[in-house]
């Protein structure tokens, strides 16, 4: 079930008096043709063939935000429907430019003009700010990819 292709790692599980599960890993880089997820639905397609409970988890970089509408985010949600998968991580797990102004843009400014004194006006503007600043998302470091990234973690 190794893939020549994909960066993965396939587990099983074995526990005394049990059915094994197989836990697998993928990492997708950035950058990587949209044809790797056709070798990720061959793994995926095996690992089913097996009968067992498997988990796969991964970091896969693809935008599941609603808002984007990617040929790899179609196609992994078709793989999940076929094969009965869903996605556990629901929010970006990377603030990239674009999320992070996003988050700005949804925050209620407009509370802080309902303040007459400038020292009132000032904390509430600064709460606000660092409300967004301070979510525990990873934040980009140089040379990563601009892409939201959702480390996916996928169940059968």
């Amino acid at each position: 079930m190794q893939s020549e292709i994909l960066e993965n790692l396939i587990v099983e599980v074995i526990k005394p008096r049990s059915k094994s599960i197989l836990v697998s890993t993928w990492y997708r880089p950035p950058d990587s043709p949209v044809n790797h997820f056709a070798d990720f639905e061959t793994m995926i397609g095996a690992l089913d063939a097996e009968n067992l409970e498997y988990f796969l988890l991964g970091d896969i970089n693809v935008d599941f935000t609603p808002t984007t509408n990617s040929s790899g985010k179609n196609i992994l949600i078709e793989l999940f429907d076929i094969y009965g998968l869903y996605q556990l991580i629901e929010e970006p797990t990377r603030i990239t430019e674009i999320v992070f102004l996003s988050e700005l843009r949804q925050q209620p400014w407009e509370n802080v003009y309902h303040y007459e004194d400038p020292n009132v006006m000032w904390a509430t503007w600064k709460d606000l700010l660092m409300n967004v600043i301070d979510r525990p998302m990873h934040h980009l470091g140089p040379g990563e990819s601009a892409a939201s990234d959702p480390h996916g973690l996928l169940m059968n």
